[in-house]
C-alpha cells in the first residue's frame, strides 16, 4: 500500500511539472512575427546563467497561474544566445531579462524576481495605461489592492495630457487612474481642480506644480512607500529618484535589540517627519549587509545605520552609535547642511576600484556557478597571453645589438710564446714576430697545437662531450691532411639560450683541426667576415693568410670554400656563406694557416 502511494505521489508531481512546462513556450525567430497579435511575457536567458537557472521554477509557476486565471498574457522564454538577433532587437543586454511585449511596445521589468511581483507587473502593463474609476466602491477596491496609485481628478486640460504622457512612461512601476471628484471619499479635500493625487501610506498627497516642479519627476519620487523593505532591485530603482536613502541594516534571521531599535527609529522618521524629509530622503531597512557591502566596496556592520547617495555613490555613517531619535535627527541634519563627512564617491580612483571590484565579482560568480566554464573563459586566454609574453621576452633578433666577437683571439704575445714552445719541441725555427704582438685583446685562453695539430689543445672534456653528441662519425685524430706549422685554437663562444637550442643538433666532426663546438648554425655570417678581417690584421695585414671554411647542410658536409687573403683582398660575406641555404646549414670547421706553412701551396 505504501509503495502504491509513493508511485501515485511521483505521478502527480510529474503531471504537475508537465502541465507547468506546457504553460511556457520556447520561442524562436518566428516570434518576431507572432508577437504582433498577442501580449507576451518573455524571459530572455542564457544557458550558462546561474540566475536564469534559479528562476526557472518561478517562471513555470507564473505561466501556470496566468493560464489558469484566464489571462490574455502568453508566457514564453527565449535563449538569447541562440537567437541573438531577436534579443538585440528588444535591447537585451543582461540575463535574465523580463519584458512584456505588446505589438511594437516592449516594457522592461526591473522589480523583484518573485512570482507575485512579476504577475502584478504583467497584469498592470497588459491593460490600459490609464484606467477609469467609475464609482466610490471601485475606488475603495483599488485602494485596498494597491499600495500606491495615482489619480487624475478633473476634466480635459493640459495637465491631463501631461498625466497621460507620464503614465505611458511609468506604467511599468505603478498604476494610473482617472476619476471625478464625487467618486473620492469625503475626507479627501482638494485645493483645486484639475489636480493629481497619490494615495499611499494610509493617506493622500497632492501635486503642486510650483512646489514640486515637473510632474514626471514628482511621480517618480512618490511612487514608493514612505518606508520600504529594501533589496537590490528597489535600491537600483531608487537611484532614479535623486533621493538619499537612509537604511537600517539588520539581520532578520537573527534579530537583536539594537537592530529592532534602528528599524523603529527609521520608521518613525519616515512618518513623523515626512513633511521635513520626504522630498530629500527615502527610508527603509535591508536584511543583511551583502548588497550594501558590495555597493560601497567595504564591510558594513550589522546592525547599523547608513545613508546612501545613489546618484554619486557616496555614503554617510554616523560618528557614534545612534540610540535616540535626537541623535538620528542630528545625523540626518548634518548630512543636509553638509557638515557630515561623505565617503566613497565617483572619482577616478573610485571608478578604477569599482572596475577591479566588479571584475573580481564577475569572475567569482562565473566560477561559483560553473567552474569548468570559468576555467575555459578565463584560464585559456590567460594561458595564451602568458605564452605570448614569454615568447616576446625570450626572443632574440639576429638583427639586434651586436654580440661579442665570435673568434676572439688571445694576445699576440701569448700566442707567440706558445709558438716558440711548440717549435722548441719540434726542433723547428719560427718566423720573426709580427708587429703589434704586445697588444692585448679580450678573449678566452687560446692554445697552440702540439703534436696533435693546430687545434689539438682544446680541452679533453669538451672533446669527449662533442664526440658523444656528434651526428657524424668521429674521425681519427691522425689526419692525412697537410699539417700546418701552427694553428690558433678558436675560443668557445658563449651562446644564448635560443642559439643553444637552435644549435643543439649540429654535427661535429673531429680531425686534426679539432672542430670548435661553438661554430654552429646560430652564428651570423657577417660576424665571421668581421672576425676574418680582424685575424688578418693581427698577423700582419699584407702577409699571406689562408682560411678554409667547411660548410655543412642537413647533417652532412655540403661543401667547402677556400679563401685566400694575400694582403689586398678581404674575405666577403658571400665568400664565407654556403651557396645553398636550404635545410639546416652552418659552419662545420675553420682551419687557419699562418704564413710560412710549407705544406700549403699558394
Amino acid at each position: 500500500m505504501a509503495k502504491e502511494r509513493a508511485v501515485l505521489a511521483c505521478a502527480v508531481v510529474l503531471l504537475n511539472i508537465a502541465a507547468s512546462l506546457a504553460y511556457v513556450e520556447d520561442l524562436d525567430d518566428a516570434f518576431k512575427e507572432s508577437r504582433m497579435d498577442e501580449v507576451w511575457l518573455v524571459k530572455f536567458y542564457a544557458p550558462w546563467c546561474g540566475y536564469c537557472k534559479k528562476m526557472e521554477p518561478v517562471w513555470h509557476e507564473i505561466g501556470a497561474e496566468l493560464k489558469s486565471s484566464g489571462s490574455i498574457i502568453n508566457v514564453g522564454r527565449m535563449d538569447a544566445t541562440a537567437y541573438s538577433g531577436v534579443a538585440s532587437k528588444f535591447g537585451v543586454r543582461g540575463y535574465p531579462t523580463i519584458k512584456l511585449i505588446k505589438g511594437e511596445l516592449a516594457y522592461n521589468y526591473r522589480g523583484p524576481r518573485t512570482k507575485d511581483d512579476i504577475i502584478e507587473f504583467a497584469n498592470r502593463v497588459s491593460g490600459p495605461v490609464v484606467r477609469t474609476l467609475p464609482s466610490q466602491q471601485m475606488f475603495e477596491h483599488v485602494v485596498d489592492h494597491h499600495s500606491v496609485l495615482f489619480v487624475y481628478i478633473g476634466g480635459e486640460s493640459p495637465l491631463k495630457e501631461k498625466y497621460i504622457e507620464v503614465a505611458s512612461e511609468l506604467i511599468v512601476y505603478t498604476y494610473f487612474f482617472f476619476s471625478s471628484e464625487d467618486v473620492l471619499p469625503k475626507d479627501v479635500v482638494l485645493q483645486e481642480i484639475p489636480t493629481v493625487a497619490v494615495f499611499k501610506d494610509g493617506g493622500y498627497f497632492l501635486y503642486d506644480e510650483y512646489r514640486d516642479g515637473d510632474l514626471s519627476s514628482w511621480v517618480n519620487k512618490e511612487r514608493f512607500l514612505g518606508y520600504l523593505h529594501i533589496d537590490g532591485f528597489i535600491l537600483y530603482e531608487l537611484g532614479d529618484t535623486g533621493k538619499l536613502v537612509a537604511i537600517a541594516v539588520v539581520d532578520e534571521k537573527n534579530p537583536t535589540e539594537e537592530g529592532a531599535r534602528y528599524k523603529t527609529l527609521i520608521h518613525r522618521l519616515s512618518t513623523e517627519y515626512r513633511d521635513h524629509y520626504s522630498r530629500d530622503f527615502q527610508f527603509g531597512h535591508i536584511d543583511g549587509n551583502d548588497y550594501i557591502s558590495s555597493l560601497i566596496m567595504g564591510e558594513v556592520a550589522v546592525p547599523s545605520i547608513i545613508v546612501l547617495n545613489t546618484s554619486n555613490d557616496q555614503y554617510f555613517l554616523p560618528g557614534e552609535p545612534v540610540e535616540t531619535m535626537e541623535q538620528l535627527l542630528l545625523f540626518i541634519n548634518s548630512i543636509m547642511d553638509g557638515s557630515a563627512k561623505a565617503q566613497g564617491g565617483d572619482g577616478v580612483l573610485q571608478r578604477v576600484k569599482r572596475v577591479a571590484y566588479d571584475a573580481r565579482s564577475t569572475v567569482m560568480s562565473v566560477f561559483r556557478s560553473s567552474p569548468l566554464l570559468g576555467c575555459f573563459l578565463f584560464g585559456l586566454p590567460l594561458g595564451i597571453i602568458s605564452l605570448m609574453c614569454y615568447g616576446m621576452c625570450t626572443a632574440q633578433s639576429e638583427d639586434g645589438p651586436e654580440e661579442p666577437p665570435l673568434l676572439q683571439r688571445d694576445t699576440l704575445a701569448h700566442n707567440r710564446q706558445e709558438e716558440e714552445e711548440e717549435w722548441a719541441r719540434t726542433g723547428r725555427k719560427g718566423p720573426a714576430e709580427p708587429e703589434g704582438s704586445g697588444e692585448e685583446e679580450e678573449g678566452e685562453e687560446g692554445g697552440g697545437g702540439g703534436g696533435g695539430g693546430p687545434f689539438s689543445r682544446i680541452n679533453e672534456p669538451q672533446r669527449v662531450a662533442n664526440e658523444e653528441h656528434s651526428c657524424a662519425r668521429p674521425q681519427s685524430r691522425k689526419s692525412s691532411a697537410p699539417r700546418a706549422k701552427h694553428g690558433t685554437r678558436l675560443p668557445r663562444r658563449r651562446l644564448s639560450n635560443r642559439q643553444r637550442r637552435r644549435s643543439s643538433h649540429n654535427p661535429t666532426s673531429w680531425s686534426e683541426t679539432d672542430i670548435p663546438a661553438f661554430l654552429s648554425r646560430g652564428i651570423p655570417r657577417g660576424a665571421i667576415v668581421r672576425e676574418i678581417s680582424s685575424l688578418r690584421q693581427q698577423v700582419g695585414g699584407g702577409v699571406g693568410l689562408r682560411i678554409h671554411i667547411a660548410v655543412w647542410c642537413g647533417g652532412a658536409t655540403r661543401g667547402s670554400a677556400a679563401l685566400w687573403d694575400s694582403g689586398g683582398a678581404v674575405a666577403s660575406e658571400r665568400s664565407v656563406s654556403p651557396q645553398r641555404r636550404t635545410g639546416s646549414a652552418g659552419v662545420l670547421a675553420v682551419e687557419v694557416y699562418y704564413p710560412g706553412d710549407a705544406s700549403v701551396a699558394r
